[in-house]
């Protein structure tokens, strides 16, 4: 029984992690601002859809844990891709160069970007948040 509600709770964790990922995929590929062509925008929208990749792939594990005689190796499998968002996330996405670039990149162009450079720190904050499942 115990094992089932931790289940439940990690399964919990990784539908707000994988909506999380979502909201700030979609921020960078389909709400960015004109004159948005940039490698520095490509490279972390590359970023948050590895992060989905694992994600999806955490949650096919997780789903197979149900299942007691896969249950040790669907878990590892789960939380090594939980570990490789946690490290694509804190490299690629939520450091002090990406946040250095966004200031600049809102300096420069003011306007609508001001407005999405707060989306996309909004949409980082809840990641952060929902990245409880690492434990």
């Amino acid at each position: 029984m115990a094992y089932t509600k931790q289940l439940d709770q990690l399964s919990r964790e990784l539908d707000g992690l994988t909506e999380a990922l979502r909201l700030l995929h979609m921020t960078f590929a389909e709400d960015k601002p004109s004159k948005a062509d940039l490698v520095f925008l490509d490279r972390l929208r590359d970023s948050t859809e590895d992060c989905l990749g694992c994600a999806t792939e955490a949650r096919f594990a997780q789903r197979n844990a149900r299942e007691r005689n896969h249950a040790g190796a669907a878990l590892a499998n789960c939380q090594k891709q939980v570990n490789e968002i946690a490290l694509r996330f804190s490299r690629d996405l939520a450091n002090w160069s990406v946040a250095f670039e966004f200031d600049r990149l809102v300096r420069q162009y003011k306007g609508e970007w001001i407005g999405w450079v707060g989306e996309i720190q909004n949409n980082l904050d809840r990641c952060r948040g929902s990245n409880s499942c690492r434990q």
